[in-house]
């Protein structure tokens, strides 16, 4: 199976639906999909902006999009107020904490993470875990069943399926599927609006496999690409 992760392209956050230039970024996408990938299932998350990224693709190959909403995006607001985070209320934004302490020199691939306050009193956690229980219930929908650190194909399988979603939710993904601490994707890791992560999953029923990471943030499809990053 490949698994396709799109990017949502460019957003208005506060009405939760695609500018202009994500409508263009999304129908490029779509272009590009349907040309090179046999896609046999479209997934998305509940929000405006993902599901909008997802619309061309699924409308050029009349297809339908199942909702997954626990993909929706992550948030990071203070479990219990502190003092420190009512005077700043971005204080666990995990971007920001994540590069804070790389510039420290903190080891990000071996933190004890469970002692972070930007953690333990952070919602970020909880989505985190709602993402993990979930995404372990939709693999093994598709035929792959989590097993410690990796799957076991319970059904072979060979389609291809596209998955929009956001930055912070996908990084959680990311960090479920390849066994890569959190933080440290923050920080190491930034794509593209529509940018394309390409995971694969190989094996015959009754194997173990790792998925295998093929593609990160591939946008040929977007011009103009430092207008397009979210920097």
């Amino acid at each position: 199976m490949k698994l396709l992760f799109v990017r949502h392209g460019h957003p208005d956050y506060a009405n939760d639906c695609l500018t202009e230039k994500g409508r263009v970024q999304a129908e490029a996408v779509s272009k590009r999909l349907v040309a090179e990938e046999d896609i046999k299932q479209i997934f998305s998350s509940s929000y405006g902006r993902a599901k909008e990224t997802a619309a061309p693709t699924a409308e050029k190959l009349g297809m339908p999009v199942t909702i997954l909403d626990f993909m929706h995006e992550v948030s990071w607001k203070p479990v219990e107020e502190t003092s420190e985070s009512k005077e700043n209320p971005q204080i666990y934004h995990p971007w920001l904490v994540s590069r804070a302490m790389t510039k420290e020199g903190i080891d990000l691939l071996h933190i004890d993470q469970e002692n972070l306050p930007s953690w333990t009193n952070s919602t970020l956690k909880g989505c985190y875990e709602r993402i993990v229980a979930e995404s372990d219930n939709w693999m093994e929908s598709l035929g792959y069943r989590r097993e410690g650190i990796g799957y076991r194909c319970i059904r072979e399988n060979e389609d291809n399926v596209a998955l929009f979603a956001h930055h912070g939710s996908g990084t959680c993904l990311f960090s479920h599927l390849m066994n890569v601490p959190l933080f440290y994707l923050f920080a190491a890791s930034e794509y593209t609006f529509t940018g394309i992560t390409e995971f694969c999953f190989k094996g015959k029923e009754g194997e173990f496999v790792l998925p295998e990471l093929n593609r990160f943030n591939d946008h040929g499809h977007v011009t103009d690409l430092e207008k397009m990053l979210m920097m």
